[in-house]
C-alpha cells in the first residue's frame, strides 16, 4: 500500500477542516436571498451543499483518497443531514451505463488475466495475411468492434476491444508515442461510433 505523502495528509485534513469551518462560518452574502428565491425556509442546505463541494473538491485535486471514495462524500452527508433520501443521493450511483461500464471493465480485465486477449490479437491478426499495417489494423481493431457495436453498447464493445488491441499492439512492438499505436486506438473508436449508427 502507498504511504501518504506530507501534502496528501494535508489535504487529507485539510478537507474536513474546511468543511466544519465553512459550516461555523456565518451565511455568504447573497445565500439568504437564493434560498428565497428557492423556495428554501433556511440557507443551511445553501450551505451545506458549498462545504460538502469544497471538501470533496480538495480532496480530489489533493488525491489524497481514491476518487471514488472522494466521490462518496456528497451522498453520505446529504443522507445523513437529510437532505437527501438514500434512494435519491445514490441514483446516480445506480444509472445502467454505470453497469455497462463495470461489467465491460470486468469483462476485459478477465482477458488481460487470462491472456485471452493475446490469443484473440493473434488470431485475428492471422486472417490478414498480407504486410500492409494498415489493414492488419482494420481486422485487429475495426472490424472486431464494429460487429459487437452493431449488436450491443458502444461501450461494452469498446471496454473488450481494448485489450485485445492493446496486446496486439504490443506484440507488433508498437509503444506509447508511435503514431501507428495512435491511429489504432483512433480506429477502435471511430468503429465503434460507424458501428452503432
Amino acid at each position: 500500500m502507498n504511504e501518504l505523502t506530507k501534502g496528501k495528509k494535508i489535504t487529507l485534513a485539510l478537507g474536513p477542516l474546511v468543511f466544519i469551518l465553512m459550516l461555523a462560518l456565518p451565511p455568504l452574502p447573497g445565500t439568504l436571498h437564493v434560498a428565497e428565491v428557492l423556495g428554501l425556509s433556511s440557507y443551511i442546505f445553501i450551505h451545506l451543499s458549498l462545504s460538502v463541494l469544497l471538501w470533496t473538491a480538495i480532496w480530489w485535486v489533493g488525491e489524497c483518497v481514491p476518487l471514488g471514495l472522494a466521490a462518496l462524500i456528497p451522498p453520505i452527508i446529504f443522507s445523513l443531514t437529510g437532505v437527501l433520501s438514500w434512494k435519491s443521493a445514490l441514483t446516480a450511483f445506480t444509472e445502467p451505463i454505470i453497469w455497462v461500464f463495470m461489467g465491460g471493465f470486468v469483462l476485459a480485465k478477465a482477458f488481460q488475466v487470462w491472456g485471452i486477449d493475446k490469443r484473440v490479437a493473434l488470431k485475428l491478426s492471422l486472417i490478414y495475411k498480407g504486410n500492409n499495417p494498415a489493414i492488419a489494423a482494420f481486422f485487429v481493431a475495426a472490424l472486431p468492434v464494429f460487429i459487437l457495436t452493431i449488436t450491443g453498447s458502444i461501450t461494452a464493445a469498446t471496454s473488450i476491444v481494448y485489450p485485445i488491441v492493446l496486446a496486439f499492439l504490443t506484440s507488433m512492438g508498437f509503444g506509447r508515442g508511435s503514431k501507428y499505436a495512435e491511429a489504432t486506438m483512433l480506429l477502435v473508436g471511430q468503429a465503434s461510433t460507424a458501428g452503432a449508427m
